[in-house]
């Protein structure tokens, strides 16, 4: 059954994936959501802002003007992603970024910008599953970009560990070397409320991740207990209660 979030999709035009996430979707301890965050790939850039200026011009800044090209030139540029943030649909605001298929699979196999990767390394919400392309299937590329993140950040971890720190480690990942802390405006405890508020949703979103990797191999759970809390559900939920004891996992090497 779809997610009644999906009913958003159509009013926009064909995407190849669709998938939601933030703070509306996944509540985080001390932040109250401004809108909803939405991430659509596409095949077609041009076409797609073509048709989606026909729908939603207003959607878009001063960019407009210079034409659907212009739009999807400037997406290219760095991390590929144009947002077009604060939009009302249905009484509802939201922030949608739109990226093709290809730097959409370029981000999630070869981490060049760490940035849509980064994002699909947290817990998301997919409004649309994914669909293959060109023979490359968008959902094995993100079962890369979880193992890839497990590996990294059990790399980084010391010989014992509690869950939440590995959903910590790798939700950090995609932060270091953000500019927005370093100047700080962005939340400097922003990875850990990431945790604090989708712990349950971590552990069912990298659970596969473990099973598949050659590192699940070399991690189990072992005594004592630790509580880690999940500090809100999914979208329009209301706070869960503290999750069970998880135990401390250690690495065994």
């Amino acid at each position: 059954m779809a997610h009644p979030l999906a009913a958003v999709l159509k009013h926009f035009p064909p995407t190849r994936l669709a998938l939601a996430y933030g703070s509306a979707v996944f509540a985080q301890p001390g932040n109250v959501p401004k809108m909803t965050d939405l991430i659509f790939a596409v095949d077609d850039p041009v076409q797609w802002h073509t048709d989606n200026l026909q729908r939603h011009s207003g959607h878009y800044s001063m960019l407009r003007h210079f034409g659907p090209g212009a739009i999807a030139t400037v997406q290219s540029w760095g991390g590929g992603m144009y947002f077009n943030p604060d939009v009302t649909i249905e009484g509802k605001t939201y922030k949608y970024g739109v990226i093709s298929v290809v730097d959409f699979l370029e981000d999630l196999n070869r981490w060049p910008y760490i940035y849509v990767c980064g994002r699909l390394q947290k817990p998301v919400l997919l409004l649309q599953y994914p669909s293959d392309v060109k023979g490359v299937p968008i959902s094995r590329a993100m079962r890369r970009n979880l193992r890839n993140a497990l590996a990294v950040a059990l790399l980084r971890l010391p010989p014992f560990f509690e869950e939440h720190q590995l959903y910590h480690e790798i939700s950090k990942l995609s932060y270091e070397g953000d500019l927005r802390m370093a100047i700080s405006a962005e939340d400097p405890k922003k990875a850990e409320k990431i945790v604090l508020g989708s712990f349950r949703h971590f552990s069912e979103y990298y659970s596969d991740a473990l099973a598949e990797s050659p590192f699940g191999s070399i991690v189990r759970r072992c005594p004592p207990p630790a509580t880690a809390v999940d500090a809100g559900g999914s979208l329009g939920g209301p706070p869960q209660k503290a999750a069970p004891a998880t135990g401390e996992w250690q690495q065994v090497v």
